[in-house]
């Protein structure tokens, strides 16, 4: 099997100029590559339709470009950020998109009234669905699926999001008698590099155990420096870490173990179901949200909540 991204990376043509670098150093890379892939759902319709995928872009066909998407499924939220990358891109080169021009202003406010602003959430990995992937019919026994499970695992046991649990290298952890220690060197919500870390419990069952079957992916894969989760062909292991689409691909390949369908689930559903199910196993807020991150209460609000218990570790007693 050979880990491919489900959209890969499309170089967009502000990044020319050796400043450039400086700029988008300055940005998450997460949102650097939406906006490449926006620009390239962009170029892709404009070339459709016979129009120049280069800029200046005039604002009549982008409304009728939002308009299609709309009308295709796209998610308003998917839209703004798509009408905000070509905003930006041109502004990069020295362009200019006036993105409150009616022709784009007034076709996302009738998008947004037709179909509304909710978006669609992840459905949540719960530790059932664990168990299926880690049991003998559930993801093979070979170092590639040694791999998967222990990527399934710590960044559910961590809460993590994909792009923290691709981040994680050898030197990211700290082994003790209760578990372990995750670094978290950058994140999302830490885009400065303040870090944080996140305590991991030892499971209750060997194969669903995060830190035991950490150990064995290292220890099989001879891995003791670098990225942690990387990416394979077979089981031949690379030296580049893996990517959110790998993990995309892993949570989409157990949903579909466990008879669900995969189009409701991504690398987000291994962070929700940590968290719902520590919600419904009654751990406090404040011990998830020492795990997961987050810094705001209200954000946890779209989990199911539990009665408040405070426990040392979020992960702990949730049948691992």
């Amino acid at each position: 099997m050979v880990d491919e991204p489900l959209c890969p990376p499309v170089a967009h043509p502000a990044l020319a100029a050796p400043e450039e670098i400086y700029r988008v150093a300055a940005r998450n890379p997460a949102t650097v590559l939406r906006y490449e892939q926006s620009w390239a759902a962009w170029a892709a319709w404009a070339e459709a339709h016979e129009l120049p995928a280069s800029m200046p872009v005039a604002p009549a066909p982008v409304g009728r470009w939002l308009a299609e998407e709309a009308d295709a499924g796209v998610a308003y939220a998917t839209l703004q950020l798509r009408v905000t990358a070509l905003r930006v891109l041109h502004a990069q080169q020295g362009q200019a998109l006036d993105t409150r021009h009616p022709a784009i202003r007034d076709v996302l406010k009738g998008i947004r009234r037709t179909h509304g602003t909710a978006q669609r959430q992840a459905k949540p990995i719960m530790v059932e669905h664990l168990r299926v992937a880690c049991g003998p019919t559930g993801l093979p026994a070979t170092l590639h699926g040694m791999r998967d499970r222990a990527m399934l695992l710590v960044g559910w046991a961590g809460g993590f999001r994909a792009s923290e649990l691709a981040a994680l290298a050898v030197g990211d952890v700290a082994w003790d008698d209760d578990g372990m220690v995750l670094t978290v060197r950058r994140s999302k919500t830490d885009q400065d590099g303040a870090g944080r870390e996140v305590a991991v419990p030892n499971g209750s069952a060997p194969n669903t155990c995060p830190a035991r079957t950490l150990r064995r992916w290292l220890d099989a894969a001879g891995i003791t420096s670098g990225p942690i989760f990387r990416e394979m062909h077979g089981d031949v292991v690379g030296e580049r870490p893996c990517t959110r689409w790998t993990v995309d691909r892993l949570v989409r390949r157990v949903a579909d173990l466990c008879g669900f369908d995969p189009e409701k689930y991504s690398s987000h559903s291994l962070r929700a179901g940590l968290i719902t199910s520590a919600r419904l196993a009654g751990k406090a807020d404040a011990v998830i949200m020492r795990t997961t991150g987050h810094r705001r209460v209200e954000t946890l609000g779209r989990y199911d909540r539990g009665a408040v218990h405070l426990y040392e570790r979020a992960a702990a007693g949730l049948g691992l």
